[in-house]
């Protein structure tokens, strides 16, 4: 990459870090108004109870700012942006009944694994078309090349990387400050492929999440709910496809693997020894939590373990 193409994609991102910071002042007095509050979990940490009615599906903040700044500078990247906002749509609708009927559970999980299995074969089948066959194996020199290879790994990292985003957006700032090395290495590797158009895609996805964050750090005064939260895992699974880089993302999302892990490792240990938790609760964070850590000091050590999985990325693949 050129001084001119990385000045250009700076340009794009301090554009898109306005809009955002101009979204959520407009949006956020909007979902007020509208009583799109989130209803919190009564089973979760009480300190929590304190944010009920806080808007929900702030995504839109950095969600419209991406789509429109992508668009308006690459229009071949139209396919994974509708992918995106596929994802962003189905978070909605989640979003949207919970609001309605006044629970913290919106879709079914049947309802929101059959529309995500519906996306994620669709989008993957449609950039089937954008990207190689490539599927790297934690090396730029170990390649598998075979669309009937790829194309399941493809449609596993969509129901994945979403889901395990969800399970991270449980503090104010968590989900998008930990998401922010992860497109900054996106960008990276995609700049030693010479893959310009998502180098550009990911800077602007940096310049949203900021502007997002003056809004979403604690305290919060907007959470992405599962519009941002789907939406910011579809779109990092996308890029990835993109890039061939689909199983480095167990890697560079260190951080949300682990998250996940801890859910299903708490399940499976509740249900085996009759009822005991391996974890004061899950997603992990919450343990901390619990244990006496501030929202404050979790996002910043989990933020600096999440960098330290893109490094560890990095160093692998580079």
């Amino acid at each position: 990459m050129n001084n001119l193409e990385l000045t250009s994609c700076l340009i794009a991102a301090a554009i898109t870090l306005f809009l955002a910071l101009a979204a959520g002042k407009v949006l956020i007095p909007f979902l007020t108004r509208l009583k799109f509050g989130q209803e919190i979990r009564q089973d979760g940490p009480q300190a929590h109870l304190k944010k009920a009615g806080t808007p929900t599906m702030g995504g839109f903040i950095f969600i419209l700012p991406i789509v429109l700044v992508t668009l308006g500078i690459c229009w071949q990247q139209l396919i994974p942006m509708m992918g995106f906002l596929g994802f962003a749509a189905l978070g909605f609708a989640d979003d949207y009944l919970k609001i309605r009927k006044k629970e913290n559970e919106g879709l079914t999980p049947a309802q929101k694994f059959t529309g995500q299995m519906i996306l994620a074969v669709l989008v993957s089948l449609a950039l089937a078309g954008q990207s190689s066959d490539y599927v790297y194996l934690f090396s730029r020199t170990w390649v598998v090349d075979s669309f009937w290879i790829k194309l399941p790994i493809d449609v596993l990292v969509l129901l994945a990387v979403p889901n395990a985003l969800n399970l991270t957006d449980g503090l104010d700032g968590l989900a998008a400050t930990s998401s922010l090395p992860v497109f900054l290495t996106m960008a990276l590797m995609a700049s030693s492929f010479g893959q310009l158009q998502v180098v550009g895609v990911s800077i602007i996805a940096i310049g949203a999440l900021l502007g997002f964050l003056f809004y979403n750090r604690h305290p919060a005064k907007v959470f992405m709910g599962d519009t941002g939260s789907l939406a910011l895992g579809g779109l990092i699974g996308i890029m990835a496809i993109q890039l061939g880089l689909e199983l480095m993302l167990i890697i560079i999302c260190g951080l949300f693997v682990l998250e996940t892990l801890s859910v299903i490792l708490q399940v499976s240990y509740f249900k085996y020894s009759g009822g005991k938790r391996l974890f004061l609760m899950s997603p992990i964070h919450h343990h901390f939590e619990l244990k006496g850590w501030t929202e404050r000091k979790i996002v910043s050590i989990f933020s600096l373990i999440s960098l330290a999985f893109c490094l560890l990325g990095i160093l692998i693949f580079l």
